[in-house]
This record gives structure tokens, sequence and C-alpha cells, in this order.
């Protein structure tokens, strides 16, 4: 029974985690977003600490972000959790464009005094060509694509 309730906890700290992570991002709210990394996290493998200016720059150039992590899967790990999910992202510029993203994400994260910090977060894109069309040997025209973030296309 103790080690159900341990997991269900884990469980609410973790989905907690998560939804404070799209919600600042979704807000754009640098400082905030950022304090949710370790001090030597990284962004698929790019110290974050070197990403400031980028997220500065997306988050000045839209209107509005809608960041959605979903079908999230975690395990334990020695100082942590490794979190697994999808992710869905739509921008919309301060200049009226749009833009879509979507595919995996995994969090790294770290107990670090009483809180969850992200040690290492990597995602890995589905791409989709121009024209959505199916080939001819019947396979989708989707594949994937490790990368940046969305916002840096």
């Amino acid at each position: 029974k103790a080690r159900r309730i341990a997991s269900f906890n884990s469980a609410i700290q973790i989905l907690r985690f998560v939804s404070q992570y799209t919600r600042l991002y979704n807000r754009k709210d640098l400082g905030q977003y950022l304090a949710l990394f370790s001090d030597n996290a990284t962004e698929n493998n790019i110290p974050i600490t070197t990403l400031r200016s980028d997220y500065k720059k997306l988050f000045a150039k839209t209107g509005t972000i809608r960041l959605e992590i979903k079908n999230i899967k975690w395990r334990d790990t020695r100082n942590g959790f490794l979190v697994y999910g999808d992710f869905i992202g739509n921008y919309i510029y301060n200049d009226g464009h749009t833009f879509r993203q979507s595919g995996s994400i995994t969090f790294s994260l770290l107990q670090e005094r009483k809180h969850l910090k992200i040690a290492s977060l990597t995602y890995v894109f589905k791409s989709h060509d121009r024209s959505g069309k199916i080939t001819e040997d019947g396979s989708s025209n989707i594949k994937k694509q490790r990368g940046r973030f969305p916002h840096r296309h």
C-alpha cells in the first residue's frame, strides 16, 4: 500500500510539473520558465544557458503559443524521473502567420530541494512534407527529425 501511495504522489508531482512547464511556456514567462531548469540543464544537448536569447526572441515575436503535452508516461531514476510524452505546438506570430509542430518529448527531471528541475530536455519532431500526401507505396510521408524546438524554424 505504501508503494502505491508513493507512486500516486510521484504521478501527481510529475503531472503538476508538466502542467507548470506548459503554462509558463504558453504565457511566455521567460524568467519563471527558465527557473524550471537546473543550472547545468541541456535542451537537445545544448546548454540551456546559451538559449536564453532564442527564447526571448521567440516570446517577443509570438502573440500566442499553445503547447500541449499528452500521453505522459514516466519511470523512476536514481535522482528523479524520466518523463515521456507527445507534444503539439501551435504558434501565432505577431505578423499573423501561424506554425504548427508536433513530436515526442522527454524530460529528465531531478529532485532539487523538494522541487523538480529539468536536467535535460530532448524532443524529436514529426515532419510533414508540404503536400501532406501518402507516398506511392502507401506509407506516410511523415519522418522524424531531431532538432531545435518549433520556435527555431
